[in-house]
């Protein structure tokens, strides 16, 4: 592991790393992201290694040992970054003074709909906080991969990453045509909603099976309503109205857990 000091605002990596941060099109065309903390970079490390990673430490951070974490590994080169430099990667506060440039991994996008016997659809949710729990949820219930549609916030943006703790990297993603993917999915296409179709308490399924969410407030697209066989909705008490949807995901895949 090689190491090197960086002071300058326009040192390339610096101007790279911002770059990763601040453009979801700039890290598709790279095919890299930014990881923040320690924690989350070990358990990059622990799946990928650290070959053709680029780990960032602020100097003070390396001063109290944080490099030492990391020795274990081979590849990866380490950069020391000036305090004052180092915060403009700081997209949350108590960042511990590491982040890490990492590539993609290929097999977390190779997802086969024939294979598929429980999946979660997301259709137009930009928050990247609840998109992030989305794919937590997903990993956590052992669900077979996460479909995005075109207008979805980036899965692999820093904050993303870090409101799935990492879950992007277990769990198989993709982009595409939401419509087109339900019309070639032979199974069972079940939309969340707030008030609309059956009780959940109700419904009983069998895999294969696919669950659709909404965006908070919008809902489900209306151009995929014709393509969904059953709507369920969560019954609510105190005059309370929805849940937000990584909540209402939460309980849907724990009611059919033994079922699909």
């Amino acid at each position: 592991m090689s190491f090197d000091f960086i002071s300058s605002p326009h040192n390339t990596l610096v101007k790279h790393t911002k770059k990763i941060i601040d453009s979801y099109s700039y890290r598709k065309k790279q095919k890299q992201t930014l990881l923040e903390g320690k924690t989350l970079i070990l358990d990059y490390a622990n799946l990928y290694g650290l070959n053709n990673v680029y780990l960032l430490m602020s100097k003070t951070s390396y001063e109290k040992g944080m490099g030492d974490f990391f020795q274990q590994y081979s590849g990866g080169k380490v950069s020391i970054v000036k305090d004052s430099l180092f915060s403009r990667f700081a997209t949350q506060e108590n960042l511990q003074g590491i982040c890490a440039v990492v590539p993609l991994p290929s097999d977390c996008f190779d997802l086969e709909v024939s294979q598929i016997k429980r999946a979660i659809l997301v259709d137009g949710v930009q928050d990247p906080g609840n998109l992030g729990a989305i794919m937590r949820l997903a990993a956590g219930f052992a669900v077979d991969g996460v479909i995005l549609s075109k207008n979805c916030a980036d899965v692999w943006s820093p904050k993303c990453l870090r409101g799935a703790m990492g879950a992007q990297f277990l769990i198989k993603n993709t982009r595409c045509d939401l419509l087109m993917f339900l019309h070639e999915f032979k199974g069972n296409k079940v939309g969340l909603s707030v008030t609309k179709g059956q009780n959940i308490n109700n419904c009983h399924l069998k895999s294969p099976a696919v669950f659709i969410v909404g965006a908070e407030g919008r809902g489900l697209s209306q151009r995929l309503e014709p393509a969904i066989d059953l709507h369920i909705h969560i019954p609510l008490s105190n005059g309370v109205e929805s849940l937000n949807v990584s909540s209402s995901l939460a309980i849907c895949l724990y009611h059919f857990s033994g079922m699909v």
